[in-house]
């Protein structure tokens, strides 16, 4: 009877329903408490819902019952990657990072084709070791060539830090990702973000209105984002918070507008890029500063030539027979830096695949 709940249990999980994947193998480990897959799979459940601090508990009852098991060792990896993302700058951050390596680490001791393990580990060393993050995420790729989520965090992880031999190498990959799935909101907003930064108006507006309407979590940031486009064509200034309000992910790394829900051997990701959490502030409060700086330069400059010009005008130094004239001074543009988000929802694939 437990054999059938468990295959039951299976066929849930493929069909995505979690939630009933997860009571039936709940009733599964009840009744069997040492079946270590049952287990696992229980703790693979308890995350794609979102139980994460359970989803951990449980995959660490599986380890203790069979330490060389790798799928429990990539829950406890993607699981930890997510509370360190949503850990922010808390320094639990860091605790959370180093427990995802380790866990990840080992589960591709075990298993070097999880897919999952690769991502977690790229997420928990991309503010420190961005070479071995892309490393991890292109050998995730060569595994699975297809998933759209991976190539999306390739670019996302490109374009932390904002070296300019990456930004278009990054854009490619995020390219990718939508070509092979045109609805992932995600890439779209990533994409219309980097559009509306290089004067790229009318593209970047598609992209996000496209974005928020796959994903209405997206909205704020997208109407952010519309209006400094709106601002940018009728020749307004534009604000630069507008910028720094649309960069923000959701601190669990996933869409904004759901929790992550982790698939199996592709799992989690969200953001989405998204701007490095701790290397990601200063260079917003550069952006800042610089615009701060242009406006005061600006305005000094501004009112500097109308005073030359108001007394190159004056009957002191214009023949009576001049006419006089003014001229005006418009201060350059200075645009933010990109800055990228990493987000997306947490995949997973079962152990058979």
């Amino acid at each position: 009877m437990t054999s059938v709940e468990f295959d039951r249990a299976m066929v849930l999980e493929k069909l995505g329903r979690h939630e009933a994947a997860r009571e039936k193998f709940a009733q599964v480990v009840a009744a069997e408490p040492d079946n270590v897959v049952a287990v696992a799979m229980l703790a693979v459940t308890l995350m794609q819902t979102g139980e994460y601090s359970r989803a951990t508990e449980v995959a660490r009852d599986a380890i203790r019952l069979r330490p060389d098991f790798a799928v429990p060792w990539e829950v406890v990896a993607i699981v930890e990657g997510v509370l360190a993302e949503r850990a922010g700058d808390d320094p639990r951050a860091v605790q959370h990072e180093e427990a995802a390596i380790v866990a990840a680490r080992r589960c591709l001791e075990l298993d070097p084709t999880r897919v999952g393990a690769y991502r977690a580990l790229a997420l928990a060393v991309r503010h420190r070791d961005k070479p071995g993050a892309i490393a991890a995420i292109e050998t995730a790729l060569e595994l699975d060539p297809d998933n759209a989520d991976l190539h999306r965090l390739r670019g996302q992880i490109l374009w932390d830090g904002q070296e300019p031999d990456f930004c278009e190498a990054g854009r490619q990959a995020i390219n990718r990702a939508l070509q092979l799935d045109p609805d992932d909101a995600e890439a779209l907003f990533l994409l219309g973000y980097d559009a509306a930064h290089r004067g790229e108006l009318a593209q970047a507006d598609l992209w996000l209105r496209r974005a928020a309407e796959i994903d209405p979590g997206f909205g704020s940031r997208v109407r952010d984002l519309l209006a400094w486009i709106a601002a940018a064509r009728s020749g307004n200034d534009q604000p630069a918070d507008a910028f720094d309000s649309a960069s923000s992910s959701p601190a669990d790394g996933g869409s904004p507008a759901r929790a992550p829900a982790p698939a199996a051997g592709t799992d989690p990701v969200r953001h989405p890029g998204r701007p490095a959490r701790r290397s990601q502030e200063p260079v917003q409060s550069k952006v800042r500063a610089a615009f701060r700086m242009v406006g005061v330069v600006g305005a000094v400059i501004v009112l500097a030539m109308l005073f030359l010009a108001k007394l190159v005008n004056s009957p002191l130094f214009a023949p009576p027979s001049q006419p006089r004239h003014s001229e005006t001074f418009v201060p350059g543009d200075l645009r933010a830096p990109i800055t990228v988000a990493p987000t997306g929802a947490p995949r997973w694939t079962s152990p058979g695949g």
